[in-house]
């Protein structure tokens, strides 16, 4: 996991936590719409995800990253927002 990615200065771990952490970041913003709520991130919010996400190993962010980016789909296509911006 700690090969060189294809995006510059970044490893492949480092490309998963990055994904890993928006896709935990969007799966909380679909539930805040969900209830209602339309504020936007916030840094409070963000950063502890990031702290966690960075602290992973190689291979537990990509263990994460599946797991995160599972629960934002299931999440997301579940719930009615895509049928309103449909």
């Amino acid at each position: 996991m700690s090969q060189r990615s294809l995006a510059s200065g970044w490893t492949v771990a480092q490309v998963l936590s990055h994904l890993g952490s928006a896709a935990e970041i969007c799966t909380m913003l679909v539930k805040r719409a969900i209830a209602g709520d339309t504020s936007g991130p916030a840094m409070e919010d963000m950063r502890p995800v990031w702290q966690r996400w960075d602290a992973l190993a190689g291979p537990a962010q990509r263990d994460a990253w599946q797991a995160a980016n599972t629960k934002h789909y299931d999440c997301f296509h579940r719930s009615a927002l895509p049928r309103v911006w449909l």
